[in-house]
């Protein structure tokens, strides 16, 4: 039965991008950044903007991913974070049957660019995370039913502010610094009926805000040609709050207040942009995180061992990867344009470690189409994305886990 839904892309907490006609081109738009959207992809973007521009995107996210073993229930050391349970009885199931997770998610995007002179501002809104939630009941060896339910939720609503510079004619700089709200809730819940009833609950809930700093330079060797280089400076993000457990069956009921300080590496961005003829663009990117050195802290008030342990470290074990992405733009009339891209997605966590709780565990192809209509000097953008993950092996001993998503979005660009 459904709990939530699912959010995510494969290699970590930040967003693939943002703008409707950036989503259509996959998101390989580093070395083009010539609309609104340049406050997520590059910076020095905005230098090359004429005048005032604002826009606005809607989407519609829908799908999710499925595992075909999840949940877990250990008799000791369990993370509820990574979907784990403690077994107090003995004779519960190693984990909970398949699960999917389907969940239709909307989301709306903004930005804003000024430039004067060689100066220029830009700004905007979106939200970038993920989240999973599932819940099922089976029959225990001793013939109790049991229930499990867990959601998880890892998101930020992001504020960049961007000044970009324009050094010469075929030069252009910029720094962005970003403002992150984010939250980090874990609920799980576990109720058993029958000859040995209890119920147990673990939440933690907890928020905060962090900054980032990222740098860029957008380079122009010729008339056709346009090169983006992004560097995305390591920050840290701290969230505070509180968890609390609950176990009938001792009885047991505490609760502490809780800080989870996330640190969050370098991570570079390269772009190429390639216009073949005056109708066509060719955009290619690459994008490398260095997610090998990503740390979470988490501390506790009041820790008491094998309930409230703090930890330190990199939870998942990620490692580096790379995210290659392709669109092609091409101008069909004096009004029409049409798109396609295609995005590859890795994700950080190693197959020995893959856990569908947060979303994190499926390498994704993501394919896009759109198309975009000149109305009167202004754009207005639609686009359709189909992502999909080949079924893998995970965390749990013997489950696949799978993707499946459809995104569809609309936008609209001013310029005056």
């Amino acid at each position: 039965m459904l709990a939530g839904g699912s959010r995510a892309r494969g290699s970590g907490t930040e967003p693939n991008g943002i703008g409707t006609r950036s989503r259509s081109m996959g998101y390989a738009m580093v070395g083009v950044a010539d609309d609104w959207s340049a406050v997520h992809y590059n910076p020095a973007g905005i230098a090359q903007t004429e005048g005032r521009r604002f826009g606005l995107e809607y989407e519609f996210f829908t799908g999710g991913g499925y595992s075909s073993e999840s949940l877990r229930n250990l008799a000791a050391g369990g993370d509820p974070s990574r979907g784990d349970f403690f077994d107090p009885i003995g004779d519960e199931p190693v984990s909970f049957s398949a699960k999917k997770i389907v969940a239709p998610i909307h989301a709306i995007a903004l930005g804003y660019i000024a430039r004067r002179d060689r100066i220029a501002f830009g700004t905007g809104l979106y939200g970038s995370g993920s989240g999973t939630g599932w819940e099922d009941s089976m029959q225990t060896g001793g013939g109790d039913t049991l229930k499990g339910e867990i959601s998880f939720t890892n998101g930020s609503a992001n504020v960049p502010l961007v000044l970009g510079y324009r050094a010469s004619p075929v030069l252009d700089l910029g720094v962005r610094m970003a403002l992150h709200y984010g939250l980090l809730d874990v609920d799980c819940n576990k109720c058993r009926t029958g000859a040995v009833p209890y119920t147990m609950k673990s939440n933690q809930d907890t928020d905060g805000i962090g900054f980032s700093f990222n740098l860029g330079m957008l380079a122009r060797p010729s008339a056709r040609t346009s090169v983006g280089l992004v560097l995305k400076l390591p920050y840290s993000f701290e969230r505070k709050g509180d968890s609390t457990v609950v176990n009938s069956l001792i009885p047991l009921t505490v609760s502490t207040s809780t800080t989870v300080r996330t640190y969050y590496p370098t991570r570079i961005a390269a772009g190429l942009a390639f216009r073949p003829d005056e109708k066509s663009l060719l955009a290619l990117s690459a994008t490398w995180m260095g997610w090998r050195a990503y740390r979470q802290k988490t501390s506790y008030g009041s820790p008491i061992p094998g309930i409230f342990d703090d930890s330190d470290g990199n939870p998942a074990r990620w490692k580096n990867v790379v995210l290659y992405a392709v669109g092609y733009e091409r101008k069909a009339g004096l009004r029409w344009t049409l798109r396609c891209g295609a995005l590859y997605d890795e994700a950080p966590e190693p197959k020995r470690y893959r856990t569908l709780v947060g979303g994190l565990v499926v390498d994704t192809w993501k394919l896009s189409i759109g198309a975009g209509v000149d109305v009167g000097g202004n754009t207005l953008n639609m686009g359709y994305t189909y992502a999909f993950g080949p079924d893998a092996g995970g965390y749990v001993p013997g489950a696949d886990y799978g993707v499946t998503t459809h995104e569809l979005y609309v936008g609209y660009e001013w310029k005056f």
